[in-house]
């Protein structure tokens, strides 16, 4: 009898089913309210506590004896708070940052969201929301008490009433988040499902984004020349951003065009875009805008017929109060300002975007481009003000760019800049979003705090959107470190390098001979035990964890501490129960770093040693029958290189690799024979550590055969 097939769709889809019931099974049923009080206590008044049928939830509504379009709450105590993590944008518009605490007073200004851990050991997830016209963020007072910041971002928009907030509590706390997730993404996108969204086709692909190695000076001849220097190094992106520097700046550096600035791309846009693609494979090209043009705006002179207003950006009351202030001469923000950039202080030229964007985009298309970069997305907050408030003038914003996004590009956008909730709340469950500040290739001190960050955002942003951990460079000294972290993260791949730079055998473990890069089934999130710790500060190994569409997980291991001075060497622990959602009682586990494989169960503990901005990969497979297939050992994430697998009578094991390289499974005993595409190929057998390798040739999908022994011999 043949071997049953199991298609790698059908299998991601059931796998996905399972999880999620696994997930809401762990949640708690719905709270009574002696249950409540133990949660939230010192309730005023003025807030009132509602649940909807079968939900296990809260929604916290707001009222106020006067109208309002901006107002700070007190919703109440939470008594028994052990811990908590809190993403936040304390000091950035534009970005979400994690920070942990043991107290409520600690919750920082603009929460979005709060995971808490309570002294019973179960948890607490809230979601601040958007209701109407109006966003709410959380914040813990000096008394202890936690307030909810409801704004409307326009004086002349108000209300008395307003549900600023969804909580629940749960056993697990991955189950939990999704769980929260789901019923606050049903009140926004009631016709989605809760099925994984597919990922946008530029995203296959391993990228390179001209920002780092350019800046704005990029152009025509340096573009190519990098993508010479791709072809001989053997490792070419299937996808380019183009970034900032391309466009022509007409007055107060407004947007003046459509096409390319002449003296640096003298054959225009669409000859760029026709030389990556012809002379260079490039399969997809993506062109950067800020939302509204440039970082100021459209220029309405040279561009009529948009309407485009010069509008004078409100900064909100609470950025006044003197929260989110940066010290002088602080960089780290995108266009290297303070909370919101000196340039909003004067009016900017605000297009109407539906209309400009059909007509920029539309232009775009006829040059080849596959897609866009839409940057500086939270700035349209500052934009409300008589013209209905910051979540009106976000919608517009979301519901053009997700029109462009169906109607010219097939979905290939990035959303950077953009993580405000009433855009992430907003967003389509498509969206690639940036989910940290940028990659600083001069900030040493911030290489850890960036993996860090990115994996918090991405436990709860995942759940609306893709989260994109930014670009890096190989080159850099910490371009392993990040390498490693991209590759699990399930989001896409792509570098900075500048021209004569690359490190192509790093290269080399992320990249697939058809430039594609093997993507997890979902973004990577922090092991439970790594929730409440903050490792960049405190020593501690930082754990993040992904499942793997064929099966199996991976587990990165990463020590995110920096300190020159000392090279602090952490020593952890890594198990197979840090990779929340993998079925199974005997697992083979194999250290990219290291190359050991070994058979472990589901709570055997595996020490880790590392120095700072040093990283382990696990990839962690079930034994069944007998044998467990790794992958690509020459790969970080070298089960995201298995297709599918499929298991039939007499011990035979087929397995579809994406491409050629070692491939490394564990078998209780020595193959009989093995064969690739059905011929017989050599292999390998270490009996002491069960490890079969097999060195095939890269190129294509290769069908992996495996004939197993059948007695001890």
């Amino acid at each position: 009898m043949n071997p049953i097939a199991i298609s790698s769709k059908s299998l991601q889809i059931l796998r996905q089913s399972l999880l999620l019931a696994f997930l809401l099974s762990a949640v708690l049923p719905a709270a009574t309210a002696a249950e409540i009080s133990k949660i939230l206590a010192d309730i005023p008044g003025n807030v009132t506590l509602t649940t909807q049928s079968g939900q296990p939830g809260r929604w916290v509504e707001l009222r106020s004896d006067t109208p309002f379009s901006e107002k700070n709450f007190v919703i109440g105590r939470v008594p028994t708070l052990d811990r908590f993590v809190a993403c936040s944008r304390g000091r950035f518009s534009c970005w979400m940052e994690s920070g942990v605490g043991r107290s409520v007073a600690e919750v920082p200004t603009e929460t979005q969201f709060l995971l808490a851990r309570l002294k019973d050991g179960n948890y607490l997830a809230m979601i601040a929301l958007v209701d109407g016209a109006f966003r709410s963020s959380l914040a813990g007072d000096a008394e202890g008490r936690l307030q909810v910041l409801a704004e409307s971002g326009d004086t002349q928009t108000s209300t008395n009433r307003v549900t600023c907030l969804y909580f629940e509590t749960g056993r697990d706390p991955f189950a939990l988040v999704h769980s929260a997730s789901v019923r606050v993404r049903a009140r926004f996108h009631p016709e989605e499902t809760t099925a994984p969204p597919q990922m946008p086709d530029f995203a296959r692909y391993f990228g390179w984004c001209s920002w780092n190695a350019f800046y704005r000076n990029v152009s025509h001849a340096g573009v190519m020349q990098t993508m010479d220097q791709f072809a001989r190094g053997g490792v070419s992106p299937g996808f380019v951003v183009l970034d900032d520097g391309w466009q022509p700046a007409g007055k107060n550096k407004a947007l003046a065009g459509y096409e390319a600035v002449a003296q640096q791309f003298p054959g225009g846009l669409a000859a760029l875009v026709r030389g990556l693609k012809e002379t260079n494979h490039v399969a997809r090209v993506l062109a950067w805008q800020a939302f509204n043009g440039t970082f100021t705006g459209a220029d309405a002179e040279a561009l009529p017929g948009i309407g485009i207003e010069m509008i004078k950006p409100q900064v909100p009351t609470w950025f006044k109060w003197g929260n989110g202030k940066r010290e002088a001469g602080d960089n780290t923000d995108t266009v290297k300002g303070r909370f919101y950039p000196e340039i909003y202080r004067k009016p900017i030229g605000q297009p109407d975007l539906g209309r400009f964007y059909s007509t920029y985009h539309s232009f775009l298309r006829e040059c080849g481009v596959d897609g866009v970069k839409i940057d500086a997305m939270t700035w349209v907050e500052t934009l409300g003000e008589g013209c209905g408030g910051r979540v009106r003038a976000m919608r517009g914003l979301v519901d053009a760019a997700a029109y462009s996004g169906r109607e010219y590009f097939d979905y290939n956008i990035i959303w950077c800049s953009s993580c405000s909730s009433d855009c992430i709340l907003q967003a389509p469950r498509s969206a690639v979003m940036r989910s940290s500040t940028d990659f600083f290739p001069d900030k040493p001190e911030s290489h850890g705090r960036h993996i860090i960050n990115n994996a918090l955002n991405s436990l709860w942003m995942g759940e609306f959107v893709i989260p994109d951990w930014d670009m890096f460079q190989t080159h850099n000294h910490t371009g392993a470190f990040h390498a490693a972290a991209r590759a699990i993260s399930g989001g896409p791949v792509y570098i900075s390098d500048e021209l004569g730079k690359t490190d192509f055998t790093l290269l080399r473990k992320l990249v697939l001979s058809d430039r594609t890069v093997p993507l997890c089934l979902g973004p990577a999130r922090p092991t439970e035990d790594s929730l409440f710790v903050d490792p960049a500060s405190k020593p501690a190994l930082f754990k993040v964890f992904n499942l793997n569409p064929a099966g199996g997980g991976v587990l990165g291991v990463f020590n995110c501490g920096y300190d020159p001075a000392t090279n602090r060497l952490v020593t952890g622990e890594a198990r197979v129960a840090d990779v929340a959602g993998l079925m199974g009682k005997d697992f083979a586990v194999f250290a990219n770093q290291t190359g050991s494989l070994r058979r472990v169960s589901r709570t055997d503990r595996l020490p880790v040693a590392l120095r700072e901005l040093e990283f382990e990969i696990f990839t962690v497979a079930p034994i069944e029958d007998g044998f467990a297939a790794i992958g690509l050992a020459d790969k970080f994430n070298s089960g995201g290189c298995i297709a599918a697998i499929r298991r039939g009578q007499e011990g035979r094991t087929e397995v579809d690799l994406r491409d050629g390289g070692e491939f490394l499974a564990w078998s209780a005993h020595k193959p009989q024979s093995v064969q690739v595409n059905g011929q017989p190929q050599q292999f390998r057998y270490d009996a002491a550590s069960g490890a079969l390798r097999v060195s095939i040739p890269q190129g294509g999908t290769l069908a992996f055969q495996i004939a197993a022994k059948l007695n001890n011999d």
